[in-house]
Order: structure tokens, then sequence, then C-alpha cells
């Protein structure tokens, strides 16, 4: 498999033209890839693996929704995998366990401050240490998470980038 496009460069050159046109589409992702649509399709282990390469190298910035419908198609992931997350707070607090954390991913514009809080005050818990983290911060940090730690109290740790 590793040999699978050593002849790429050749094979653009012979069919500049179909190849111009594949490139230069608006989703090539969705196009069969001259020259190698049925080699790809007869890998059947492989080959959506390697049109998803062939976009990272061609095509960057198509890669991301690239990578989402090969993680949507491959049968050991699917499309729990790449599909937005609904789930409430209050569906996120009934899954929760004690001694494991939840991390929230968001993207811009998303806080879930405000319904964690809110979620505290509707279980009459205490509301959690909200530290953000930056310059010195970490010390803060550290001594939150082991309050939160000895006293079963929240630490939500903001800007963890």
């Amino acid at each position: 498999s590793f040999m699978f496009y050593s002849n790429l460069i050749g094979d653009m050159i012979s069919n500049e033209n179909v190849w111009k046109r594949w490139y230069e589409d608006n989703r090539p992702e969705e196009l069969s890839v001259p020259d190698y649509e049925q080699k790809l399709i007869d890998q059947t282990d492989i080959g959506p693996f390697l049109k998803l390469l062939l976009i990272r190298c061609l095509r960057v910035d198509r890669s991301i929704l690239m990578c989402k419908e090969f993680i949507r198609n491959t049968s050991v992931m699917g499309p729990a995998f790449v599909e937005p997350v609904t789930d409430t707070i209050e569906m996120v607090y009934e899954e929760m366990k004690p001694d494991v954390p939840v991390i929230f991913l968001l993207s811009r514009g998303s806080d879930p401050t405000d319904g964690i809080i809110e979620l505290c005050r509707k279980k009459k818990l205490p509301a959690p240490a909200v530290i953000s983290l930056g310059e010195g911060q970490e010390p803060v940090a550290l001594k939150a998470i082991n309050a939160g730690v000895v006293n079963g109290t929240w630490v939500l740790l903001q800007n963890c980038e």
C-alpha cells in the first residue's frame, strides 16, 4: 500500500486536464479520483484512508470535511464520533462519576459555565471553583483541585490550552 501513489506525478502529467478539473472543483472529495477511483474502491480495507491522504496532500482546505467523512464511514468509529454533541448539562450530570473528570470541548461562542452553575443551584450543590488558566494560575488551580478532591466539590478550569 505504501507504493499506491508511486506514479501519481506521472499520472497527473499524462492526464493533466482531468486532474486540473478535479483539483479545482469546490468539492473534490465527492468526485471520482482520476486514474485511481477503481483502485481505491478495490482497496476496501485502506482505500478510504488513501483517498483521505490524497485530499490532505492536494487540498488541505478540504481535509477537515474529508476527515469527518472518513470517520463517519469507518465501522470502528461511525457517525457518533463526528456528530455534534447536544447533551444538556443535566444529561451529562446523570452520567457523571465522582472519580472521572468531565471535559467540555468548546467551539467559538459556547460556554457551559452558566449552565454548570445553574445545575449546582438546582441540585443544591456548592458552586464550582471557576479558574481561568493563564500565567501564574497553576498553583491556584492545583489548590482548588486538591480542595475538590477532599471536599467533593467541583472545579471548573477554563482556557486549558
